[in-house]
């Protein structure tokens, strides 16, 4: 393997690893965020604050894309489970395990609305 093909699946192992999981990605914007306002002031950069908030909706981007937006349709978990897992027209019943994993989409998807949303307001404050 070459030495770019190798840098880039390194690259995109990591991108993975960070931003599609909620907490780490919570983590890492958190401790961008904080970094970039530090260097901002300190080193009196402008515009590294800002700009901080293109990692937030891309966290929030992330998070998303792994799901299609299932949290707001106010239909039972049951069927939330049968259309995330393929089920078909017949469904099956929901262990809970199923249920888990369910809560566990819809918490992605409620995080991943949330990052944007914060990115659009550091946005606006920046400007």
């Amino acid at each position: 393997m070459s030495e770019r093909k190798s840098f880039t699946r390194k690259l995109f192992t990591c991108m993975t690893w960070i931003f599609f999981e909620r907490m780490r990605s919570l983590y890492f914007c958190i401790g961008f965020v904080g970094l970039s306002a530090i260097v901002e002031f300190k080193f009196g950069w402008i515009g590294i604050f800002s700009a901080s908030g293109s990692v937030v909706s891309l966290a929030g981007l992330f998070l998303n894309i792994k799901h299609s937006l299932n949290f707001h349709l106010n239909i039972p978990i049951n069927s939330i489970y049968n259309k995330l897992a393929g089920a078909g027209i017949f469904g099956s019943q929901v262990t809970p395990e199923g249920e888990k994993w369910v809560q566990g989409v819809l918490s992605d998807e409620v995080y991943g609305v949330a990052f944007r949303n914060v990115s659009t307001t550091l946005r606006q404050k920046a400007a």
